[in-house]
This record gives structure tokens, C-alpha cells and sequence, in this order.
């Protein structure tokens, strides 16, 4: 009798250990599937050069606003680094590439409210997306952009921005005409 209770027992306790081992294993696939997504995901909508959002992440977003999906006022902010093609034309793409990584981190860094999103959406091109933001914030932000890169050297940006209204498409046009309108006058 006591033989039989003790292998009962015994084999009770192989069948939980076998049940923990496979749900164990069952875990450690889900977090390895999970990590693998999360590594996809990054690839889809992170830029690897800066780190910032990409272009699939903008268009994303920009869809969103189309559909009305926003709270609040929306403004839309476009930023070009001033003579780029120059940069790497003289200096090199590794130092092309540093100063995009640069401008990244500044922007970043400037517009790090949970208030903005920021993406690099091709080349030396930059966008940020403030929801919940008044004119006078975006204007307040974008004068601490002009200051933060007139004191750290040479980089230059131009940039241009519109509030959303009815149409984001025409907020983004706005935007981009602004921008080239800065861009001419520095020429």
C-alpha cells in the first residue's frame, strides 16, 4: 500500500513537472513570438538612422487625422536641413548621416512632450505632429528650434507649419509652402 501511494505521489509529481516544462515552453515561445513582432514592428515604423518615427509611421498618423481621429486642435510642422546634398557632397554621407542622427536627437529632445510626435519621413526631412497644441505653442516650440540650432553650430533648418482645419491635406500643403518660402529667403 505504501509502495502504491508512494507512486502515486511520484507520478502526480511527473505529471506537474511535465505540465510546468510545456508551459514553460509554451511561454517562452509566446515572448519569443512577442519580441519577434515587436522587432518587425520597429522595422515598419522606426527609421534606423535616427531612431525617430518613419514615413509609414507619418502616412499612419496622417490617415488618423484624415479619418477625423484627433482631440482638439492639431498642428502640423515640416522641417528640411538646409543645404544637405552640400553636406555630403564635401564632407561625405558618414557625416551626412550624423547630422540627420543630430537633428533627430535635437528635435527629440525639444519636442519630447507626449503632446508631439516626431518622424524623419525622407532624406533631410523632418515632421512633427502636435494634437492638443495652439499656434502659440507651435510658434513658442519652433523659436526654441531656431535658437537651440543658431547655438550649436552651423546646421541650419528651414521650416514651415500649419494648424489642421477641415483638411489635412491642405494643413500639409500650407506647410510645405512655408517651408520653401524659409528655405528662399535664406538664399
Amino acid at each position: 500500500m505504501v509502495i502504491t501511494l508512494v507512486c502515486v505521489v511520484f507520478l502526480i509529481l511527473v505529471i506537474v513537472l511535465a505540465f510546468t516544462l510545456y508551459e514553460n515552453y509554451k511561454l517562452r515561445r509566446q515572448i519569443q513570438t512577442f519580441d519577434e513582432a515587436r522587432k518587425w514592428y520597429r522595422m515598419a515604423f522606426r527609421d534606423d538612422l535616427t531612431g525617430l518615427n518613419n514615413r509609414t509611421a507619418y502616412n499612419q498618423k496622417i490617415e488618423e487625422l484624415q479619418k477625423g481621429k484627433r482631440r482638439g486642435s492639431t498642428g502640423i510642422i515640416l522641417f528640411d536641413v538646409d543645404n544637405f546634398k552640400m553636406i555630403n557632397d564635401t564632407k561625405g554621407h558618414p557625416e551626412g548621416d550624423r547630422v540627420l542622427r543630430y537633428v533627430g536627437s535635437v528635435l527629440s529632445e525639444i519636442f519630447s512632450s507626449t503632446l508631439y510626435s516626431v518622424y524623419r519621413i525622407g532624406g533631410d526631412e523632418f515632421a512633427v505632429i502636435g494634437e492638443r497644441v495652439m499656434e502659440e505653442d507651435v510658434i513658442e516650440v519652433l523659436l526654441t528650434v531656431r535658437e537651440r540650432f543658431m547655438k550649436d553650430g552651423d546646421i541650419r533648418l528651414s521650416k514651415g507649419y500649419s494648424m489642421v482645419g477641415k483638411d489635412v491635406t491642405k494643413a500639409i500643403n500650407d506647410a510645405d509652402k512655408m517651408l520653401y518660402v524659409d528655405k528662399g529667403a535664406k538664399k
